[in-house]
């Protein structure tokens, strides 16, 4: 019986199923369903509550090894920079006040696939919310630019305190 050569090498088989590629998939498949099946509110209201899940335990990981999370909004930031980079985003800080954190972010953890499920973007809003919240009391986030909606970066607003709030979603402690 003739073989071919990816018979005997399947590694020469040019499919990527890496872990991130199909966590990706997976994510961008169930933000689709849920955005079609019971309408993009409903659908962020269930990817929030996952994201407020991680935020809650990558929260908790940092302040177990920090000690405690920082209070300073530099510091805050550059703490949510460290944590993009280690998920595949790209975040960076634009500004750092006492009232406002407002992070960049060129590169979605979830690559091309959030493109069109801006329900996934909730992910980011609750777990930067959470973390805010339980280092400093409160955050309100509000994503004034997304990749998911066809912008070119993410642009994410932090308010720290309840009189500079936005329009966006609070988290409090």
């Amino acid at each position: 019986m003739p073989t071919n050569d990816t018979d005997n090498d399947k590694s020469a088989i040019d499919v990527d199923l890496s872990a991130p590629n199909i966590v990706r998939d997976v994510a961008a498949a169930l933000a689709a369903e849920l955005e079609e099946t019971i309408g993009l509110f409903e659908a962020s209201y269930f990817v929030g509550q996952v994201g407020d899940d991680l935020g809650m335990s990558i929260g908790r990981k940092y302040a177990d090894k920090l000690g405690t999370l920082p209070t300073e909004p530099e510091a805050l930031a550059q703490l949510l920079v460290d944590l993009s980079t280690r998920i595949g985003a790209d975040f960076s800080v634009e500004s750092a006040t006492e009232d406002e954190i407002v992070l960049l972010n060129d590169a979605c953890p979830f690559a091309s696939r959030v493109e069109g499920h801006p329900s996934l973007c909730m992910t980011t809003t609750n777990v930067l919310g959470r973390i805010v919240s339980h280092a400093r009391g409160y955050a309100n986030v509000t994503i004034k630019e997304a990749i998911a909606t066809g912008h070119k970066r993410c642009r994410v607003r932090l308010c720290l305190s309840k009189e500079q709030s936005d329009e966006g979603f609070e988290f409090f402690r």
